[in-house]
């Protein structure tokens, strides 16, 4: 049984209550940071010291503009900067696959480098690119993780519809019919749950 975080201060992290658990089974906390930004993280990056804030402990050492000490930019900025140029300046190469198509960047990333990193994280590794979970929807919190090229092409051929019970729908519709978030049963399929678990399982139930 997990430990009770609640009440528990981590760094720049207070534990609100329980948020849940990750598909691997670790108990998920929802925290507030000291700027006032709340965020869901497992127990042990909190024990661990992995998890300090909500973000903005990491970003003192990254200013508004990407940049790291030294004034090198930093791999997570040339992602972001990549990402909003695609999206919204006519005149970059690719943007009549994504600007042209109707995707964009959210409001509270295309003008905040700072809160897009909050939200994602660091980059895990050079191998690793921003991911949407649905090509119809733009870069945005919900629909945005790290992935690698073979997670990518895993994603478009696994997670764009669903068998289940008789029925094929995308993992959108699954989520209007059963309220695990679509994010929730695309992370349980990535960590090998079958379609019935990742469709059946109540959230913060782990998988027997």
């Amino acid at each position: 049984m997990a430990i009770d975080l609640t009440g528990s201060t981590f760094g720049h992290l207070s534990v609100i209550e329980r948020g849940g658990r990750a598909p691997n089974g670790q108990a998920l906390w929802l925290c507030v940071c000291k700027c006032g930004q709340r965020l869901v993280t497992s127990g042990s990056h909190l024990r661990s010291g992995h998890t300090r804030s909500c973000g903005c402990y990491k970003l003192a050492k990254v200013t508004r503009h990407g940049e790291a000490s030294g004034g090198y930019k930093t791999p997570e900025y040339g992602v972001w900067a990549a990402m909003v140029q695609r999206c919204h300046n006519p005149k970059n190469p690719s943007y009549r696959r994504y600007g042209a198509r109707g995707i964009t960047v959210c409001s509270a990333w295309r003008k905040n480098f700072p809160q897009f990193l909050a939200d994602v994280g660091r980059r895990p590794s050079a191998k690793h690119s921003i991911e949407r979970l649905f090509n119809d929807r733009g870069y945005e919190p919900e629909n945005c993780i790290w992935a690698t090229t073979l997670q990518q092409a895993n994603n478009t051929r696994r997670n764009r519809y669903l068998v289940h019970d008789g029925k094929k729908q995308t993992v959108t519709q699954w989520y209007r019919e059963t309220g695990i978030a679509s994010f929730t049963i695309v992370a349980r399929l990535s960590a090998g749950w079958s379609v019935k678990q990742a469709l059946e399982t109540p959230v913060g139930v782990r998988r027997a």
